[in-house]
């Protein structure tokens, strides 16, 4: 199954709930302001921050972006 940046942003607020952004971030290897970024669509879902999440990027020759677990 193939996942959208949109799936793996409302994975990263449902972790964030009930926990600071600073302490995600931190758990996840990032800082709290490229989290930040890329809550607020400023930036993209690096290679890092998905292996973090347990997932590759995988970009379609169709430029549509989307993830898969590992």
């Amino acid at each position: 199954m193939a996942y959208t940046v949109r799936n793996l942003i409302d994975m990263l607020e449902k972790r964030i709930e009930g926990a600071s952004l600073r302490a995600v971030s931190k758990e996840l290897g990032v800082s709290a302001a490229y989290l930040s970024d890329v809550l607020h669509g400023r930036r993209q879902i690096g290679p890092k921050l998905a292996r973090a999440l347990g997932f590759r990027r995988r970009v379609a020759k169709t430029t549509i972006v989307t993830f898969e677990r590992i």
